[in-house]
């Protein structure tokens, strides 16, 4: 890149900036100014609106404009003045304008889409409205106002909403003013800045004697345009944050022109002092030392071509290239033509080469003959890296006539180093004992956590057989297996107590493996000592844990199945009160009549036969009841096969009676023959919690309806394989807010006092843990149905 080049991109830079910029204040920074004022003005609208509405008296969640307190519209007027508000409204939920600072909006309807849809569903709304543009209500101002809805709210309820309308001309004004205190800044400064460029480029022509010397390279077009953009930004930046703060107010363009002007002469003279300068006096260092190293350069005479794996490189004092060998063709991947006279800089810029790294060799060689120093090299293939060697070539009289630099391809090498260097750190730092022997066990290396592990310094076991650690407490056999599988060639695992240094024993997980030399040759073993000491101890800990949590449920499922057998025993008493009542009933006229026989000579033989007949067979229903009573809460042992509608019927022969006494009937539809395994007893119990639990949601249902007869039915029928038995009945269903918890334990919605909450649950548990089987809950029309799953008996 020449001189001209690098300053027109300069140039052009500038000019592009001049464009950019102000581009980006108005369609970026302009709306972001804009776009905070009116978020801050919404915010303050939303606080204003709070606080007016906690004047608003209500009459059911309605607002009304014969309930505004007179204090309402003088606390309005205080907000007004207060705030730079011109107008407030307030608007009923159905839109209609209950008050307003102009008195003509009063009983106007709003029906716009935004009120409707934003406002009434709790959200804000607000809108800038220019000078002479129409409003959301289709009216006109003489300046810039922001109009803002802010519902009002009651108990999660929108109940109505405020209109508050900002005058925010000066604010605008202030937003407006800005920006174009920043145009003119930027005009000004991209003029300046190309007058500089202008004289710097006039002030190097004119050093040289009238012609241009060596070309600025790259990155000093780089750094001139950088700072360029960078003074730009901190100007603008400058301007926008401090001049409103530190300059009297101006009006207008002159304002801004001057408030620029101020600037320039501010930031300009620092800028050359500390960048324009020092850069110009680097690179007139630049242009005399390559000058000079051009009247003192040699050609060097002879340089070996016949070497295969040192690539070698000679340049002159200007740094032209003079001598390329092969070996330097294969590294570098450029062929001797295109790199012969050339500048070492212009082929680093094709090869992408960090200058500094460079120009820190060439002051190294100043002040030492050699210097060595390694690189990395992209190609297609991959990274290479390079080792290099770079010396000067002197002449006789001891004077520096060129370089010589001799690079090498360490790639394989360092690729190898690392991977051991890797290797050796994560050994070391590894957080298991590692430990090296050869193949008779002789200890050959230790990691660092060998001795944390084991108590022994490395200097006291390496030399040593590694059954120093036996605790004596493993077997032989353990140790000939171990012997045998690692001189086979494999790995072996397993798990042994060792010995510390300071006799305390510690349990390992050992992994030991065989390390083979480059013909497979076992030449030693590497093995892995993983302390789980703490990890059986937390075993341990974690079996009596899971252990008491064990005796702990099936303690607390006791007492669940001794509540829910309580309930039902009461339950089952209330039954047999009911069962006994007809029996003694009959016992007590049979007395009676007993009395009037005797009155009446009918007191015979045959009498008291027909008596005791009817006495004894009315006493064995009531102890047959008692029977049927006891055995049904006596647990069942073992699993057997029995009949489900058989089950069934003994459970509603006892409670049947309490169905009648409530007008419930029970229906019960099923085939004799279909048997399930299982525990009978239990299963008995389940049904019962789930007609009791039928005939409460009847009864409950009457509580809130007509009274109806209540109705129950109980189908048995299989199903692939499957018996399922549904409960139905027409108490009116579960809520579905509940039906999710209806087997949780302790939940029940009959009320304080009418159930425990653990009968569904304790049914579950019985029907789908001890009997391998399914217990779910739906809705139907009328009511709720209870579906049990069980496996079929074979």
């Amino acid at each position: 890149m020449n001189k001209k080049s690098a300053y027109s991109a300069v140039l052009i830079t500038a000019l592009s900036i001049f464009i950019v910029l102000p581009l980006a204040d108005i369609f970026v920074v302009y709306p972001a100014f804009i776009n905070l004022m009116v978020k801050n003005t919404e915010d303050e609208a939303v606080r204003v609106a709070k606080h007016m509405s906690t004047l608003l008296p209500l009459q059911g969640y309605v607002l009304s404009s014969d309930s505004l307190p007179d204090a309402f519209s003088a606390e309005v007027r205080q907000l007004m003045g207060d705030f730079n508000i011109v107008k407030v409204k307030l608007f009923s939920k159905e839109g209609k304008t209950l008050f307003s600072t102009t008195a003509e909006d009063f009983g106007k309807i709003n029906t716009e889409e935004y009120f409707r849809d934003t406002v009434l569903r709790g959200g804000v709304y607000t809108k800038l409205v220019k000078k002479g543009r129409d409003s959301l209500e289709s009216q006109k101002y003489a300046s810039d106002v922001i109009e803002t809805y802010v519902p009002v709210v009651r108990d999660g309820k929108v109940v109505g909403a405020f209109e508050i309308y900002y005058d925010v001309t000066d604010k605008k004004a202030s937003v407006d003013s800005l920006i174009s205190r920043s145009y003119v800044m930027l005009f000004v400064m991209a003029f300046v800045y190309i007058l500089m460029i202008v004289a710097i480029s006039l002030r190097s022509k004119a050093q040289e004697g009238g012609r241009y010397s060596e070309d600025p390279d790259k990155h000093t077009v780089a750094g001139l345009v950088t700072i360029m953009v960078l003074a730009l930004f901190v100007t603008e930046i400058s301007i926008m944050m401090l001049l409103n703060y530190v300059l009297p107010p101006l009006p207008g363009l002159m304002g801004s022109f001057v408030d620029s002007i101020l600037l320039v002469i501010i930031v300009n003279p620092l800028l050359y002092v500390f960048c324009f300068k020092p850069m110009l006096a680097h690179i007139s260092i630049r242009q005399r030392a390559e000058q000079m190293s051009r009247e003192k350069s040699i050609y060097l005479d002879c340089i070996l071509n016949s070497s295969t794996d040192m690539g070698i490189i000679a340049t002159d004092v200007n740094l032209y290239i003079k001598y390329y060998n092969h070996e330097a063709e294969r590294l570098l991947g450029f062929k001797r033509d295109e790199v012969l006279g050339k500048t070492v800089a212009q082929m680093h810029e094709r090869a992408n080469v960090d200058p500094p790294l460079f120009s820190s060799t060439l002051e190294r060689l100043k002040q030492t003959e050699t210097h060595n120093f390694a690189f990395q090299l992209k190609k297609d293939d991959g990274v290479y890296f390079i080792e290099a060697r770079v010396s000067g070539i002197w002449d006789e009289q001891k004077t520096l006539v060129g370089y010589m630099m001799m690079i090498k391809d360490t790639t394989s090498y360092r690729a190898e180093r690392e991977r051991m260097r890797r290797l050796i750190r994560s050994v070391e730092s590894a957080g298991e004992s590692v430990i090296i022997t050869d193949t008779s066990g002789v200890i050959e290396y230790v990691n660092p956590y060998f001795t944390k592990l084991t108590g022994y310094e490395a200097e006291e076991v390496i030399g040593n057989k590694s059954n120093l650690l036996k605790s004596g407490l493993n077997s032989d056999d353990l140790y000939k297996e171990l012997w045998y599988t690692i001189l086979g060639g494999e790995i072996w695992n397993g798990e042994v107590t060792d010995k510390r240094k300071d006799g305390s024993l510690y349990d390992v997980q050992l992994t030991v493996a065989p390390v083979f030399e480059t013909g497979g040759k076992v030449e030693g073993f590497i093995t892995i000592q993983r302390d789980i000491s703490e990890l059986k101890a937390l075993h341990k800990s974690l079996e009596r844990k899971v252990e008491e949590g064990i005796r702990e449920n099936i303690q607390q499922q006791q007492m669940l199945v001794q509540q829910s057998k309580m309930a039902a025993m009461g339950e089952m008493i209330g039954a047999i009160a009911h069962q006994w009542r007809q029996p003694l009933n009959g016992l007590g006229l049979m007395i009676q009549d007993v009395i009037d026989a005797y009155e009446y000579g009918e007191l015979n033989k045959d009498y008291l036969a027909n008596f005791t007949s009817d006495a004894v067979k009315q006493i064995d229903f009531m102890a047959h009841t008692i029977d049927d009573f006891r055995n049904f809460f006596r647990p069942s042992k073992e699993k057997a096969d029995f009949s489900v509608v058989g089950a069934i019927k003994k459970v509603m022969d006892i409670v049947q009676a309490l169905f009648y006494a409530n007008n419930i009937n029970v229906v019960i539809k099923g085939e004799e023959e279909i048997t399930i395994t299982g525990y009978r007893n239990e299963f008995m119990q389940v049904i019962l919690n789930l007609v009791n639990n039928a005939r409460d949601a009847i009864l409950q249902s009457r509580q809130h309806k007509d009274k109806h007869d209540g109705l129950i039915s109980i189908d048995i029928h299989r199903d692939s394989g499957c018996v399922r038995i549904e409960i139905k009945d027409n108490g009116g269903g579960i809520p579905d807010d509940v039906k999710d918890r209806m087997f949780e334990p302790y939940f029940t919605t009959k009320g304080q006092g009418h159930g425990t909450g653990i009968g569904l649950y304790l049914s579950r548990v019985i029907i789908e843990t001890n009997m391998g089987g399914r217990l779910t809950v739906r809705n139907v029309d009328d009511g709720a149905v209870f579906t049990v799953t069980l496996e079929q008996c074979n």
